[in-house]
C-alpha cells in the first residue's frame, strides 16, 4: 500500500499482495514536486494502445474540497485494435484506490 501526501489531499493506493508475500508493506511518499491528487493519480493510469489514457480518476477545480472517493476495484477499458474486430482490455494495476482533500481525509472508513 502506498500513501501519497499531495499538495491538496491524500491518495492511498492498494496493490494486490505479491505471490508468496508473508507480510503487508506500507510506503509513505512525499513527492518533491508537490503534485495535486489529480496530477498524482494520473501517474497510476496504465498506458493505452496508441498513447490514449483512461482519463482522470476524478475531476475537481483547484481549491475545491473533494472526497472521500474510493475505487473498490480496478477500472477496465476495452479498446478496439486496428480495423478488424480485435480488442484489448487494459486494467489498472492497483486493486483499490482512495483519495480525499485534506479537509475530508478524516472521513475514510477502515475496512
Amino acid at each position: 500500500m502506498q500513501t501519497v501526501a499531495c499538495r491538496d489531499g491524500v491518495l492511498v493506493v492498494h496493490y494486490p499482495a505479491g505471490e508468496g508475500a508473508k507480510r503487508d508493506e506500507f510506503e509513505f511518499l512525499l513527492p518533491p514536486d508537490g503534485p495535486t491528487v489529480n496530477e498524482m493519480s494520473e501517474r497510476y493510469n496504465p498506458p493505452m494502445p496508441g498513447g490514449d489514457t483512461m482519463g482522470p480518476l476524478i475531476e475537481y477545480r483547484p481549491g475545491d474540497h473533494f472526497g472521500p472517493v474510493t475505487f473498490s476495484e480496478p477500472r477496465q477499458r476495452v479498446t478496439p485494435m486496428g480495423d478488424d474486430s480485435a480488442e484489448v482490455t487494459v486494467e489498472d494495476h492497483w486493486h483499490r484506490l482512495d483519495m480525499a482533500s485534506w479537509s475530508r481525509a478524516h472521513a475514510f472508513s477502515v475496512e
